[in-house]
């Protein structure tokens, strides 16, 4: 994963993540994506983001033993409070 939105260029073609503007364009219509795929789940839109949908789906939820996608997550949801998500 590379750039400001960690975007895998393999699996996100047509997107350039070097490219700040394009990549947070791109990584947040992903998000919302992922948002609505999940019903609303952050953690499960988060994980897919960092460990891929087809992981999430695979487990139907957050994915057995994979410690690095649940801190990432736990990062995440640690920064937005910072900035008052979920106040």
């Amino acid at each position: 994963a590379i750039g400001i939105a960690q975007i895998v260029p393999e699996y996100h073609p047509g997107v350039n993540p070097l490219n700040p503007i394009e990549a947070i364009d791109y990584g947040a219509k992903h998000m919302a994506y992922l948002l609505k795929k999940y019903n609303g789940d952050y953690r499960l839109a988060l994980t897919a983001y960092n460990a891929g949908e087809g992981n999430v789906d695979k487990y139907g939820g957050p994915i057995p033993g994979n410690e690095e996608s649940m801190e990432y997550a736990d990062l995440v949801f640690g920064h937005a409070r910072t900035y008052g998500w979920g106040q």
